[in-house]
């Protein structure tokens, strides 16, 4: 299940338990208060931990998905969400470099302000292809967007923490699967380095 925002009852959780609910899936998108609200974001980072302790407590896996490059980010902003994500310690943590898709908000603004790159041929792009990001910020360009997003995916999955919660917990063929496809995009993002 998808969770939209991070607005989840104990209650609902239970039931979501018992009907079978195996994994929540979070779209916390950043570490920093101000770039959710910039993205009109209803979430808190304090809502964010609540509902991911929640379901935890009921015994359901949980994925939060992040995106960093967003307008208004900086390094800094990047680092609060790559520890975000860190302190919040879920199953799975997806990070995506933000991505101004034609015809939403976000590609009209960038567009705007310029920070769309010229030579974009939205053909090739694909959100875990080598392809340079499409945006450029003035404090961020595609080619450290990119750096930042390794680097995120290396700070959560490469440490020992991780490494040995995820062997503790493999239980099934399906999950040794998912960690074996899990290890090859890792090593293939690794790879465009």
């Amino acid at each position: 299940m998808y969770a939209k925002g991070c607005h989840v009852s104990r209650d609902i959780v239970r039931l979501m338990k018992s009907a079978g609910c195996r994994e929540i899936s979070f779209g916390i998108e950043s570490g920093d208060e101000e770039i959710l609200k910039r993205m009109h974001k209803d979430n808190t980072l304090e809502k964010a931990r609540e509902s991911i302790r929640i379901v935890k407590e009921a015994g359901i896996k949980t994925h939060a998905s992040f995106m960093i490059g967003n307008l208004g980010e900086t390094e800094e902003t990047i680092k609060k969400t790559i520890n975000f994500a860190k302190e919040l310690n879920t199953d799975i943590a997806a990070f995506f470099i933000a991505t101004p898709l034609p015809g939403t908000e976000l590609y009209q603004e960038t567009l705007k302000s310029g920070y769309l790159r010229k030579d974009v041929n939205w053909k090739y792009f694909s959100p875990l292809s080598k392809t340079r990001p499409v945006l450029s910020l003035p404090n961020l360009s595609s080619e450290k967007l990119m750096y930042w997003h390794r680097h995120a995916i290396r700070e959560y999955y490469v440490s020992p923490k991780y490494i040995i919660k995820k062997i503790l917990s493999l239980g099934t063929m399906v999950e040794i699967l998912n960690l074996y496809n899990g290890l090859k995009l890792f090593f293939r993002i690794e790879r465009y380095r």
